[in-house]
């Protein structure tokens, strides 16, 4: 009868198990990580970069960057000449932040803080890295892309 009654006890607690949490409506995400697109479009992405390190952004699939922009002096941000990846050039100073964003042709715009963390910092805490698998562009917007 106690084994029968603490089966009965346990079974609630293994049901509960095995509910799926929710997120909230603004995702974080810390790299490094491959998402989608749609992913990167609807989240607040944050990399983590050592100072006077060198994050990277890149796209896969069949989208490409069209512009990458920032609001320091602290960043500078180029794009391949393949369109296909951004380089992030992290002089803030280890604690600071800033923002940048980045386009694409197929019209996904994607924001990303950076951190400047030490050179010191434990491996598990840099995370300079960014992939993004994309999808073909709409067919209005598929020229731009194929450049």
């Amino acid at each position: 009868m106690k084994k029968l009654l603490l089966a009965l006890a346990l079974i609630p607690s293994f049901a509960s198990a095995n509910v799926i949490p929710t997120l909230p409506d603004v995702v974080k995400l810390a790299g490094p990580y491959e998402i989608t697109e749609n992913e990167a479009q609807s989240s607040v992405i944050h990399l983590y970069i050592p100072e006077n390190g060198i994050g990277v952004v890149g796209i896969l699939g069949g989208d490409k960057f069209s512009v990458a922009d920032d609001s320091s002096n602290s960043i500078q941000l180029s794009i391949t000449d393949n369109e296909n990846t951004v380089f992030i050039d992290n002089n803030l100073s280890v604690g600071k932040a800033t923002t940048i964003g980045i386009g694409t042709y197929c019209g996904r715009s994607i924001s990303i803080s950076v951190h400047s963390i030490g050179n010191d910092s434990k491996a598990e805490q840099i995370k300079p890295k960014l992939a993004i698998t994309s999808t073909a562009c709409p067919a209005s917007m598929a020229k731009k892309a194929e450049k």
